[in-house]
């Protein structure tokens, strides 16, 4: 039987956790870049495919000053890492839109952030429908 306060519970949990590991990751920064992708493979070992912790990680490899990493992670690295997680989380928008913003500012590739902005529009004019049918059928 599923328990909804404790699935509830976690939830909010979770919601510190993220905090949590935010603080983390801040405090590692102010400490060295090897603690921080150290944090980073260790998370990614014990969470494969945690949008949260996925998130971070781009943004931390998009902004890094690490000569280390900066030298091993190239933007199409970055961008393929952004193609997985839009292909994974395919209802995470931040994704889309935080691709888009990759692809034009960073990737100069207007044609295809365009393309991810109108598949968030489509997706968001979706469920829009569904849920304005739901509504009109059952008000």
């Amino acid at each position: 039987m599923i328990e909804i306060r404790e699935i509830i519970l976690s939830l909010d949990q979770f919601e510190g956790e993220k905090e949590k590991l935010y603080s983390k990751l801040e405090k590692l920064g102010a400490v060295g870049e090897d603690k921080v992708q150290e944090c980073f493979q260790q998370l990614l070992l014990d969470y494969r495919a945690n949008p949260v912790i996925l998130s971070i990680l781009i943004t931390y490899l998009q902004t890094t000053k690490d000569e280390r990493v900066l030298a091993n992670v190239s933007l199409s690295d970055i961008e393929i890492l952004f193609e997985k997680c839009v292909k994974i989380f395919k209802t995470d928008f931040d994704f889309y839109i935080e691709y888009s913003f990759f692809l034009f500012s960073t990737m100069d590739n207007d044609e295809k952030a365009l393309y991810f902005i109108s598949e968030i529009k489509k997706k968001f004019d979706s469920a829009y429908a569904k849920f304005y049918k739901y509504y009109t059928d059952n008000k």
